[in-house]
C-alpha cells in the first residue's frame, strides 16, 4: 500500500518564481471523478503542483492512469488492446493544466474489470519499432521502490528533491513517489534539467538540492562541467535508461566529491528499476547491481556459466507481461526476456549490450534495423548503422552512407537528416566506400559476440 507523508509538499516554480497557485492540493481534490467513473484516465500536462497533487489522488482512490502528451484517443485505446486483448475501453482524457483540470473527452465502452489490480500505465518509448502500453501493479510499484531506497538510503528522499523528469517516463513516478512516502519537498524549477546542465550546480544552490533522479543520457553530458569549482554538497544521483559515460562520471564526482551516483537498471516492463548499484568515482563497467527481492532472474548462456548471455526476468515487478516460456529451464516460470545481454560479476549484473536492434539512445527506443530499411528504402541507397557516442558523451546514431557520388553527398545528407529529425534522433553522418567487415569478410557487428 502506498501511503503519502504527512510531511510531503510541492515547490512548483514552474513560472520562474514559486507558482501563485497555492491550491493546488485542493484543485486536485476538487475534480469530480464521478464524470470518469471507471475510465482509465489519460492525463495530458507538464509536470505541475496540481498534475503532482492529482496522480496521487489518483493512486490513494485507485484510479488507473497514464501519462501522454497531444493524445490521440483511438491510439491510446488500441494500445491498451494490444496489451491486454480488450477492445473498446473506457478512456477519459483530461488536460491538467497548471491552475486547473479539464475533462477532455470519453470514449469507450467497455469498464475496466473489477479484478483489475492495475495501478497506471507507462508507454515504453519509441521513435522507431512499437512503443507498448505496460501496465504497473501497485505490489510491483512497491518492489521497485523498495528495492532502490536500499541503493540510495531514506534519508535522501525526505530531503529536497528536484523534479527532473518528464511524466511520460516511468522515473516521474520513482522520484514523485520516493518523496511523498518520506515526506520530502518535490521542488519543481523553472528550467528543464536538459537546458541548465552547465549551471547545475547553481541549480542545486538556488533550490537547496539534496537528491535527484535523471535519465542517464541527460547524466553522460555531464562531461561539459569539466572545470567548473568543487562544490562540497552532499547530493544523491539516481541515474537509469542506458549505459553510462565513464567520463561523465568521473567529471561529476570531481565537482561534486560528497555524491552519491547509483546506476539503476530495468527496462519499462520491469515497472521502472529492478536493480540498482552505488558506482565509486573510478568504475567504469556497467555494473547495475544483482535484481531486488521478489524479482527473479536468469541468464541465458550460450556457452558455460561464466559466459555472457540475455537477462531474463520474472516475478512481481512483470507479473502480467512475462512472454517469455523457455522450456530449457529448470523452474516453473515464465520469463521475460530484455534484450539485454549481461554477465554474474561478484558486485552484481555487468550490462554488456543489447543482443538485438533496440538501442536506447537520447532517452528512446529506436529500432535499428528498421531505420536502415526504411532509410534505404527512401534513397533507394545502402546504409550502415551504429550507436555512437559523442566526446562529450551524447548518444546518437551513426550513418554510414556507402559509395554515395561526391555530387550527391549533400542532398543525401540532408534527407537523412530530415528523416531522423522528424523521429528525434540525434545523429552524425559520414561517407564510406564499403560496409565495414571483419578479417572473415562478413559485415562487422553491433552487437557483442
Amino acid at each position: 500500500m502506498i501511503q503519502v507523508s504527512p510531511n510531503f509538499s510541492v515547490e512548483d516554480y514552474g513560472c520562474g518564481k514559486l507558482s501563485k497557485t497555492l491550491n493546488a492540493k485542493e484543485i486536485a481534490l476538487s475534480f469530480d471523478l464521478s464524470l470518469t467513473e471507471n475510465s482509465i484516465l489519460v492525463l495530458d500536462g507538464e509536470p505541475t503542483a496540481v498534475l503532482v497533487w492529482f496522480t496521487l489522488r489518483l493512486i490513494e482512490s485507485k484510479v488507473p492512469f497514464v501519462f501522454i502528451q497531444n493524445p490521440e484517443a483511438a491510439d491510446v485505446q488500441q494500445s491498451y488492446s494490444d496489451a491486454t486483448g480488450l477492445l473498446d475501453i473506457k478512456l477519459s482524457v483530461l488536460k491538467v493544466l497548471p491552475d486547473s483540470i479539464e475533462h477532455q473527452v470519453t470514449v469507450g465502452t467497455q469498464p475496466l474489470p473489477q479484478e483489475n489490480e492495475t495501478l497506471c500505465f507507462f508507454m515504453t518509448s519509441g521513435t522507431t519499432g512499437q512503443p507498448k502500453m505496460i501496465e504497473f501493479t501497485s505490489n510491483g510499484v512497491m518492489n521497485a521502490l523498495t528495492g532502490l531506497v536500499k541503493a540510495t538510503g531514506k534519508d535522501c528522499w525526505s530531503g529536497r528533491v528536484l523534479q527532473s523528469n518528464a511524466c511520460e517516463f516511468d522515473a516521474f513516478l520513482e522520484e514523485l513517489l520516493l518523496t511523498a512516502i518520506y515526506g520530502g519537498v518535490l521542488v519543481i524549477p523553472h528550467i528543464k534539467i536538459i537546458d541548465a546542465i552547465y549551471s547545475l550546480d547553481d541549480v542545486f544552490e538556488q533550490y537547496s538540492i539534496d537528491t535527484i533522479d535523471i535519465p542517464t543520457g541527460v547524466f553522460n553530458a555531464f562531461t561539459i562541467l569539466s572545470g567548473k569549482r568543487v562544490n562540497n554538497r552532499k547530493i544523491t544521483v539516481v541515474i537509469g535508461g542506458q549505459a553510462y559515460f565513464p567520463p561523465a562520471l568521473r567529471v561529476f564526482k570531481q565537482i561534486f566529491p560528497n555524491s552519491l551516483v547509483v546506476n539503476s537498471y530495468g527496462p519499462t516492463e520491469a515497472t521502472i528499476t529492478c536493480a540498482a548499484y552505488v558506482l565509486e568515482k573510478g568504475s567504469t563497467r556497467q555494473i547495475v547491481g544483482f535484481p531486488y527481492p521478489n524479482v527473479d532472474w536468469r541468464i541465458c548462456h550460450q556457452g558455460n556459466r561464466d559466459s555472457i548471455g540475455e537477462l531474463l526476468l520474472s516475478g512481481i515487478q512483470v507479473k502480467n507481461l512475462c512472454q517469455a516460456n523457455d522450456p530449457s529451464n529448470s523452474f516453473s516460470h515464465t520469463w521475460f526476456k530484455t534484450g539485454d545481454l549481461v554477465r554474474e560479476t561478484e558486485e552484481g549484473l555487468e550490462y554488456i549490450s543489447r543482443c538485438n536492434d533496440v538501442e536506447k539512445i537520447a532517452g528512446l527506443r529506436v529500432n535499428l534495423s528498421i531505420v536502415s530499411t526504411e532509410l534505404e528504402t527512401l534513397l533507394n541507397q545502402r546504409v550502415w548503422l551504429s550507436k555512437e557516442s559523442s566526446t562529450s558523451g551524447i548518444d546518437m546514431v551513426k550513418v554510414s552512407l556507402i559509395d554515395v557520388p561526391k555530387q550527391k553527398r549533400s542532398k543525401v545528407a540532408k534527407e537523412v537528416k530530415m528523416y531522423l529529425q522528424k523521429r528525434g534522433i540525434p545523429s552524425m553522418i559520414s561517407f564510406q566506400k564499403n560496409i565495414p567487415l571483419s578479417k572473415r569478410g562478413k559485415e562487422v557487428s553491433r552487437f557483442h559476440e
